[in-house]
């Protein structure tokens, strides 16, 4: 799930650390690759420090039962609107709150498809370099 060096179709990729104004196009995207399908894709956002930006919310994104990549070399996009839920699960997901600017990581983490959400060895992640929100 790790996108390292380079750029894609105008997308520069960041190894080490991105600074993004959230203006336009200067927004976080995470590229990653299914070789297969996945029971659940949790998408959370982190201080830099590993520390929670919120005790309770703190998803970016969630989704259940994913195909894989049509290709091997293809892949998924998830664009970064500099936000988080706000939302306990009971509700459509449309809660979400401003993260300030500063700065923070992404953790992916997908449940393989026959997985168990208990057990850590179902599960893989990947978390990105840091992000800086800097928005004017």
């Amino acid at each position: 799930m790790a996108c390292t060096g380079g750029s894609i179709g105008g997308v520069q990729r960041i190894t080490d650390n991105g600074t993004f104004t959230m203006q336009g196009n200067d927004i976080p995207i995470v590229l990653y690759h299914l070789d297969h399908q996945v029971r659940k894709l949790n998408v959370q956002v982190f201080k830099s420090d590993g520390s929670a930006v919120h005790p309770v919310f703190n998803y970016v994104a969630q989704a259940q039962f994913l195909s894989r990549n049509s290709t091997s070399t293809s892949f998924f996009e998830f664009d970064w609107d500099g936000m988080r839920s706000h939302d306990n699960g009971a509700g459509n997901g449309d809660h979400r709150k401003l993260v300030p600017n500063g700065q923070y990581i992404l953790k992916v983490s997908v449940l393989k498809a026959l997985g168990n959400e208990k057990t850590v060895s179902d599960w893989e992640t990947w978390t990105s370099p840091t992000i800086t929100l800097a928005r004017p």
